[in-house]
């Protein structure tokens, strides 16, 4: 984790991107607040041509702690990032029963440049949640089998 905070220090002073983060943060009304009826419109609808609930629900969450601050999404999805690559190295080590290995594995996934765009850019907290989801999968399914 440790490693991670280093590599994206910067990011917690970036700001909006202008393509989509603020269309499904800021200036998306059913984010600014949470409802039953934002809830039901989570899970019902579209964003920009996507259905990710638990995205939007996240999105929510971050607005009622950090407001309109940019700061509290990129911090939400480097500590995402961060837990993904805590996933990846207990799925390797379930895998290869080698410490090192599954260390040495997470931490050059977690530091690869391919990373970036989906810690660094808001909009693509989808897909750190699927690797969220998938990554737990894959753990439970290892221990199952």
């Amino acid at each position: 984790m440790v490693l991670v905070l280093i590599a994206y220090i910067r990011v917690f002073n970036f700001d909006f991107i202008s393509w989509d983060d603020t269309a499904y943060t800021i200036a998306n009304s059913s984010v600014t607040s949470i409802s039953f009826g934002h809830i039901k419109e989570w899970f019902t609808s579209f964003y920009i041509g996507n259905y990710h609930p638990l995205t939007m629900v996240s999105y929510a969450l971050d607005y009622a702690i950090g407001g309109n601050q940019p700061t509290i999404f990129h911090t939400t999805n480097i500590l995402m990032h961060a837990a993904n690559a805590i996933l990846l190295w207990r799925l390797i080590l379930l895998l290869s029963g080698d410490a090192l290995v599954a260390l040495f594995t997470a931490i050059i996934w977690a530091l690869h440049p391919a990373s970036v765009e989906a810690t660094a850019w808001i909009a693509e907290r989808k897909t750190l949640l699927s690797g969220t989801f998938s990554l737990a999968g894959l753990i439970y399914y290892t221990k199952y089998t």
